[in-house]
């Protein structure tokens, strides 16, 4: 159940992360997107086995430790993203959604979605 709960909380950071870097893509910058993977992989690969087995004042968490662990690369993948658009140039600007946009998204997105839906049941 913690694991659950850890990954849900790290679901938002993963979300925006992966739409800065959708955004990258777009862009074709690859090298952003390079670099916040590595530096996060590699994040993962040292916090997973500190925090499941535990390391002198780090106490062993077991699979809570797992979804700590990458719940934690996903915040700094976050952070690294965002960073990395402010070094390109851009700016993210909190704002309202725009309604025209939301329908626009959903005439595209819906069918695709409702399609995969019906395919994964």
């Amino acid at each position: 159940a913690s694991f659950l709960r850890l990954s849900l909380l790290a679901s938002a950071p993963v979300a925006a992360s992966e739409v800065i870097m959708a955004g990258f893509n777009g862009l074709g910058r690859m090298r952003p997107i390079m670099w916040v993977t590595i530096i996060t992989v590699a994040l993962n690969a040292l916090l997973d086995p500190l925090l499941i087995w535990g390391c002198g004042p780090i106490p062993r968490l077991g699979i809570t430790g797992a979804a700590l662990a990458t719940s934690l690369s996903a915040l700094v993948a976050t952070l690294l993203s965002i960073q990395a658009l402010g070094e390109e140039g851009y700016q993210l600007k909190p704002a309202w959604p725009k309604l025209e946009i939301q329908k626009r998204l959903l005439a595209i997105g819906g069918p695709i979605t409702a399609g995969g839906l019906l395919f994964s049941a």
